[in-house]
This record gives structure tokens, C-alpha cells and sequence, in this order.
């Protein structure tokens, strides 16, 4: 088990793999659902745009019903409009995303509210694997340990 994001569906498939997609299991006992932040992309125009008509009308083509149904497979439909037409959830291997979203609704992702996010990111993720890596294989606590000493 991994997990990933439904812009991998589409190579999964291509590749013949058996799998299949659910949701992120929650702790026995936790007493709520297990939440995720789902990435998500965003267009925007600058305040300092010399095209600011001309971005406007992209983002509004960019963000239409035309272009979410061409980027299924790669990313999930925002439009309910879309999801409701191309039966998107009636699809096993899309609605678990969507339950997920539902369940993660409220919560802040930590890139927003973490000063440094990026460069915590990368030091967790060579914490990780200093600790999986079966050529090193370094103890849990100490390499933790170092971790968090180097943020605080």
C-alpha cells in the first residue's frame, strides 16, 4: 500500500497493474476518519498583469466544463457539474478521492502553516530514509531526534 494521488491512475493503467484505490485507513479507535490534503492546483492573475482580460479568459477556459472533462484521468473534475455528467464517482477508482476530500474538509494543510515547510519537508523525508533504507537503517529515535533538534 502507498499513498498517492489519482494523477497516477492513468499510468497505473497503462502499465496493466492489478490494484486497486480506497480510502486512507484510519487508526482503530481514532473514533473519526483518517483526512489527507489532496493536492491541488490553482490559476491566478497578477495584480501587475499588462493581460489581465486575456488571463481572465483562460482561467475561465482553463477551469471550464470542456477542460475538467478533458483532464480526467490525470486529475479529478472540480465541477459537480462535470462529476455528475461523466459519472466520475460511479467509477471505483475516483470516489475514494472524493470521500477522502469530504473527510479532510476543515483541515489546514501544514505547507500553509508550518514556517519552512519545504525545507522541514525535505529533511523529514532524508530522516526517512536514513531509517527505511536497508543499506542504513539507522535507529528511529536518534535520527528523529536529530531531526527535530536541527528545526527548533
Amino acid at each position: 500500500m502507498y499513498i498517492y494521488g489519482a494523477w497516477a491512475v492513468s499510468s497505473l493503467d497503462e502499465d496493466g497493474l492489478n490494484y486497486g484505490i480506497v480510502e486512507i485507513p484510519a487508526f482503530d479507535g481514532a473514533g473519526k476518519d483518517s483526512v489527507s490534503i489532496l493536492s491541488s492546483s490553482g490559476v491566478s492573475i497578477s495584480k501587475d498583469s499588462q493581460n489581465k482580460e486575456a488571463a481572465w479568459e483562460f482561467i475561465k477556459y482553463w477551469t471550464g466544463e470542456e477542460l475538467n472533462i478533458e483532464r480526467i484521468g490525470y486529475e479529478l473534475p472540480v465541477l459537480k457539474t462535470v462529476i455528475e455528467s461523466e459519472n466520475v464517482l460511479d467509477n471505483p477508482k475516483n470516489a475514494p478521492f472524493y470521500t477522502m476530500l469530504e473527510h479532510s474538509s476543515g483541515y489546514t494543510p501544514t505547507s500553509f502553516i508550518v514556517e519552512n515547510w519545504s525545507e522541514l519537508s525535505e529533511e523529514l523525508e532524508l530522516s526517512l530514509e536514513r531509517m527505511f533504507n536497508p543499506n542504513s537503517l539507522e535507529e528511529p529515535e536518534s535520527v528523529l531526534d536529530e531531526t527535530v533538534s536541527n528545526y527548533n
